[in-house]
């Protein structure tokens, strides 16, 4: 059952006991005053004088109805006690908060989080406050990692609902902090979800097998339901593609400028660029000499970037990975100066290099060459880290200081003068 289902049942049996604790008190206080008219009737009859004591006596014992009188006393449908609360109380800790579902969820989360990090402290798996385990640590943990290997071997991590999804699951709108916020969580806990999933069920304590089923629903309900392709798409890298001739194209940014960049593996007589033994890894030897050309917006790098440094950052990635000539480039930019343009250019270049192998590697599995698959498995990993060390992968996020009010720029100030 989903939190927003729970919700919506809960919230109509609070509104059913209202209403039937409404009725039962309106009964009993009409009751209640018909006795009291009657009494009243009764003894104005008598002689006030001498049956003074007996008609209040009377008026007292007549006011009250016995217990077989009163109507039934309606059972708590939420606590599931015989009697009935005087003021209902809130479903949840966040009931009077403006998101109450997804303020529960994150209470929800940080609860199971906190709990799986102190069961598997007292299972001694992991020591007393110690950090979340990076992902070689958590495959020592697991005892999954070869001698000798840097990599953990832990699986890819998981990929949760989208904003709109998850929204939906929610019964609200989510803002993109608010989405990021609940990834967050799910992935720290993910981070200790292969401990629980192995070391919780096969403890003595019921505590513990309880709380390696709860935290195993919880990933299963926000975990994104993907098949062979959207495991594909999830693998490649965001604003890259591949054009109808086989080009590698991709976007890139720097400042207010925007670079559209493609690649072409240059083909050579031993074999074509793309056959994984043409390809050098980083760190050796370049393949093949330096024959590919770069063109930028019809004309050649030379001509278009007449300063070395604005050409050297075009050709850094390449550098980087030693395929310096292994491809032509073409590059289309708009916006800005020479110096984001060349950062544009260089970004696209980045992300053109790591697309190439991801298709290299989707064509390996293709074709079932296992040998093949892995070597283009290790090269896509090799490179992808390369370049991400380096951040030519990211987008600069500098950008230009604006002018301030009473400055000269951004920050120089006029000259003081003291008359």
């Amino acid at each position: 059952m989903t939190l927003a289902t729970t919700a919506s049942s809960s919230a109509t049996a609070a509104v059913a006991l209202r209403r039937t604790l409404v009725a039962s008190r309106r009964v009993a206080t009409q009751a209640r005053y018909q006795s009291t008219t009657s009494s009243q009737s009764s003894s104005s009859s008598n002689d006030r004088a001498s049956s003074s004591s007996s008609s209040s006596s009377s008026s007292s014992s007549s006011s009250r109805l016995p217990p077989s009188a009163l109507p039934p006393t309606p059972s708590v449908l939420l606590t599931g006690s015989a009697l009935a609360p005087s003021r209902l109380k809130p479903l949840t800790p966040a009931f009077y908060t403006a998101r109450p579902s997804y303020i529960s969820l994150l209470l929800q989360l940080e609860d199971l989080l906190r709990k799986s990090k102190r069961a598997l402290e007292q299972l001694h798996v992991l020591k007393g406050n110690a950090p979340m385990p990076s992902l070689v640590e958590l495959a020592d943990l697991l005892g999954e990692r070869k001698k000798g290997s840097s990599a953990a071997s832990v699986g890819p991590a998981p990929s949760w609902q989208k904003i709109g999804e998850m929204g939906s699951l929610l019964g609200m709108p989510l803002k993109a902090s608010q989405y990021r916020n609940i990834a967050t969580a799910l992935s720290r806990l993910a981070r200790y979800a292969p401990l629980v999933k192995v070391h919780l069920p096969t403890s003595s304590k019921v505590e513990h097998q309880r709380l390696a089923k709860e935290v195993d629903e919880v990933m299963e309900v926000f975990k994104r339901r993907t098949g062979a392709a959207d495991q594909r798409a999830d693998r490649v890298t965001p604003g890259t593609g591949v054009d109808t001739k086989g080009r590698i194209w991709a976007n890139g940014r720097r400042k207010e400028s925007t670079a559209m960049v493609w690649i072409a593996p240059l083909e050579t007589q031993a074999g074509g660029a793309g056959d994984a033994a043409s390809v050098s890894a980083p760190g050796s030897a370049p393949a093949s000499p330096p024959l590919g050309e770069v063109m930028v917006n019809g004309f050649t790098i030379s001509k278009y970037f007449t300063r070395t440094t604005h050409r050297e950052d075009i050709l850094h990635p390449l550098r980087l990975v030693n395929l310096l000539g292994a491809f032509n480039i073409f590059a289309l930019v708009s916006g800005g100066g020479h110096t984001g343009q060349s950062g544009a250019v260089a970004h696209g270049l980045a992300k053109a290099l790591v697309r190439y192998f991801e298709e290299k590697l989707a064509a390996a599995e293709a074709s079932g060459n296992e040998a093949q698959e892995q070597e283009w498995a290790r090269l896509r990993v090799s490179v992808r880290e390369v370049l991400g060390r380096d951040g030519v992968l990211k987008r600069d996020p500098r950008m230009v200081e604006r002018k301030k009010t009473g400055l000269a720029k951004a920050r120089k100030a006029y000259t003081w003068v003291k008359r």
